[in-house]
């Protein structure tokens, strides 16, 4: 499967990290984990996680390919260990390269990587970020349910416009039209229709979008850095230990 298509990430060989202001290096490592420049010159739809069923990318790829997202947008998935891959991992990866095998116009548009140091993540993200195209960059998690989603608010922080599922935690924190917004995941079909029209059908102009992604950034610095949740979960324990007493 790797020698086939963008999951060409022999990283064992290549430093764990990059150093932040080491641009040129940086870039270097991309090429290596397969991820040609041209492929940043258009706008993205990432997805970060474990390559498994619930998680929904052999979804996510379809949506994407059988949409007019494959016109405008890359799809970057990152996860799962492409060197020694579990069997789910397995058919995932298996799943991704039957669609693009029935599909190969779609194969440059496409990339698999395997999972990454959280350091490597944050820089790929940013990366993404620091191109300005007319439509936004997208995070967008397929899984099925979601129970909480950090990965889902590291993209918040970077100031992707967030697509999440429906079903699940996520609607604790991510409210519909104002810092992002949430799809019904269950079928590639339910996420290519929902998603299509939130970016191509809806009446929201580019400046509302950017509004929605700034209130998802101001979302994860109001309720989620390291002081606040730490915070929270002092209370929350100290309130224990006074019930006890």
């Amino acid at each position: 499967v790797g020698s086939e298509m963008c999951i060409r990430d022999r990283i064992e060989s290549t430093p764990e990290t990059v150093e932040d202001n080491d641009e040129e290096d940086f870039n270097q490592r991309l090429k290596l984990l397969g991820i040609p420049d041209e492929f940043f010159e258009h706008p993205v739809i990432l997805n970060v996680g474990r390559l498994n069923e619930m998680k929904g990318q052999d979804n996510l790829i379809k949506a994407w390919g059988n949409s007019r997202f494959s016109n405008d947008y890359r799809l970057l998935i990152i996860g799962g260990d492409s060197e020694n891959p579990s069997e789910e991992e397995r058919r995932m990866m298996h799943s991704f390269e039957r669609y693009l095998k029935a599909n190969p116009y779609l194969r440059d548009r496409f990339c698999h990587i395997g999972a990454l140091s959280n350091k490597d993540i944050r820089l790929i993200e940013k990366k993404i970020m620091s191109k300005k195209f007319e439509r936004p960059n997208i995070y967008l998690c397929s899984s099925q349910k979601e129970e909480f989603g950090i990965a889902i608010l590291e993209a918040l922080s970077d100031g992707y416009l967030v697509i999440a599922p429906k079903d699940g935690g996520v609607k604790s924190y991510i409210k519909q039209g104002i810092n992002g917004f949430m799809v019904n995941t269950k079928s590639w079909s339910s996420i290519a229709e929902e998603a299509e029209g939130i970016i191509y059908k809806s009446d929201i102009t580019n400046e509302k979008f950017r509004e929605i992604q700034e209130k998802g950034q101001e979302t994860v610095l109001k309720y989620f850095t390291m002081d606040k949740v730490s915070q929270e979960m002092l209370k929350f324990y100290l309130a224990l230990e006074g019930r006890k007493g």
